[in-house]
């Protein structure tokens, strides 16, 4: 009985745990950032890498219903301001969050 109420008392702590993280992350912006990571717990800068999200999308069919001229839909994908922002912890790896465009 009491392994059980230990086991429970790990999983309370947890899910508090998960429950806090959002709310230290919420703050992240589109360049690195020093945070802890909610993974590992170490402060850290984070990594900060860029992929097409919705905003490039949505850009590339605009451009392509309007005026696609040799190829110009192709061009928010290579600009990263029109891509998403992805943080990830450099010592373990893990995501932290994604900072979305749109």
């Amino acid at each position: 009985v009491t392994v059980r109420k230990e086991k429970t008392n790990v999983a309370h702590t947890r899910s508090c745990n998960q429950q806090s993280i959002p709310e230290r992350l919420k703050n992240l912006k589109r360049s690195m950032t020093r945070t802890q990571c909610p993974f590992c717990r170490q402060y850290i800068t984070t990594d900060v890498t860029t992929k097409a999200g919705s905003a490039a999308y949505i850009v590339c069919l605009i451009s392509i219903l309007f005026c696609c001229i040799a190829g110009c839909c192709v061009i928010p994908f290579c600009m990263d301001r029109c891509k998403d922002v992805v943080h990830k912890c450099p010592k373990c790896r893990s995501h932290i969050k994604t900072c979305k465009k749109l």
